[in-house]
């Protein structure tokens, strides 16, 4: 018998790939937004990513067709935009952060292409998880495709400059 310690969460597992993205589907509006605001609340970079593929799979510009690679640049750039950002409060974060983040990006001397890759994942992040929490998000947005549920598109960010 396996125990649980007082005030341990049970966070469901999600997987990946299509499975990930119908499992997210499959919650309850009140449930996605619960599960989202606690893992932008800790930082969960694992729930947050898989929110995040899910909405690419579900509700991306290319949907079902999304490639191996544009997943893999959007993990990677998921990943990086958290560890930039572990300091700041993703629920309520500062209105300069987003701004902040894109000048950090342009000091590192990464390409045009790169940056633009990194701020897309960023967009994807901050639209699906935080809008899905009831927040504007940091990263200023516009409202996604029609057709995609509220709760996990209701907006894919644009980088304010």
């Amino acid at each position: 018998m396996s125990t649980v310690l007082p005030g341990t969460a049970l966070v469901p597992y999600f997987g990946a790939g299509d499975a990930g993205a119908l499992a997210w589907l499959r919650l309850s509006r009140s449930a996605r937004r619960r599960t989202a605001m606690q893992a932008a609340y800790e930082h969960d970079a694992r729930t947050l990513w898989s929110l995040t593929e899910a909405w690419l799979r579900s509700c991306g510009p290319a949907g079902a067709t999304v490639s191996t690679n544009t997943v893999r640049h959007y993990r990677t750039g998921v990943r990086l935009f958290l560890e930039a950002w572990a300091r700041v409060d993703l629920l309520h974060p500062d209105p300069d952060a987003a701004t902040t983040y894109l000048r950090a990006l342009e000091r590192r001397g990464l390409a045009p292409g790169t940056i633009q890759g990194r701020l897309a994942a960023a967009r994807a992040l901050c639209g699906v998880a935080l809008v899905a929490c009831g927040g504007a998000g940091p990263i200023h947005g516009v409202p996604a495709a029609a057709g995609c549920d509220a709760g996990l598109g209701e907006a894919y960010a644009v980088c304010r400059r």
